[in-house]
């Protein structure tokens, strides 16, 4: 019988049951298919590296953004300079 525990996303929030075999283990929710690491939700560790992960994440996809605002940007003035 395998013992499981849940855990909520969090990216999406969406509540998984996860085995306990996988404590400590990359996962991925089946929802959003985000990556993030098995814990005991009740760690106060895990809580505190679940949001530094986050804010990584955050981080990263507001650099994309950025990224693509600017290459569209440098797009249209070349489209306005010819």
């Amino acid at each position: 019988m395998t013992h499981r525990f849940v855990q909520p996303c969090p990216t999406c929030g969406r509540k998984l049951e996860i085995g306990i075999e996988l404590l400590g283990r990359a996962v991925a929710c089946q929802h959003c298919l985000a990556e993030f690491t098995a814990a005991d939700p009740t760690s106060t560790q895990s809580i505190l590296d679940d949001d530094s992960a986050l804010l990584a994440r955050v981080d990263q996809a507001l650099q994309r953004a950025d990224n693509l605002l600017t290459t569209n940007n440098n797009a249209d003035a070349n489209l306005t300079a010819n």
